[in-house]
């Protein structure tokens, strides 16, 4: 697709390749191609996400975990004192291999649910390092 995008640049009804190769010239043979996969909906997904009712329950369940499991990614975001933040850390064999934190911003410009998924980045940002 963006060959083709690259090679022929209507003058009407231009795509988002056309108009990214537009503004961004580059020769498309240097585009790494990354194949999708697919997850058969039916199929159980790799990862173990919970959500405990309780702190009680959470440090019970958490000790569970750790005999079970050697890598544990812990992440959260919430507003206090009307400022916006979130936190990820990366336990690895019991002991913090990285730990990231954000600040969004106050609570007026930003919300709770938002900075949740902050968390959520640097997660995923945390697994990477």
């Amino acid at each position: 697709m963006i060959n083709c995008c690259a090679r022929l640049c209507p003058q009407h009804h231009l795509t988002t390749f056309h108009i990214l190769l537009r503004l961004y010239p580059t020769n498309p043979l240097l585009i790494e191609t990354i194949q999708p996969t697919s997850r058969h909906p039916t199929h159980l997904s790799p990862f173990i996400n919970s959500i405990p009712d309780s702190k009680d329950s959470s440090v019970a369940q958490d000790t569970l975990a750790v005999s079970a499991f050697q890598t544990h990614i812990y992440s959260d975001g919430s507003g206090i004192e009307g400022n916006v933040g979130s936190a990820a850390i990366w336990v690895k064999n019991g002991v913090a291999h990285c730990t990231l934190q954000c600040h969004l911003g106050k609570l007026s410009n930003h919300t709770v649910y938002e900075s949740k998924l902050a968390g959520i980045i640097l997660a995923l940002i945390a697994k990477q390092q």
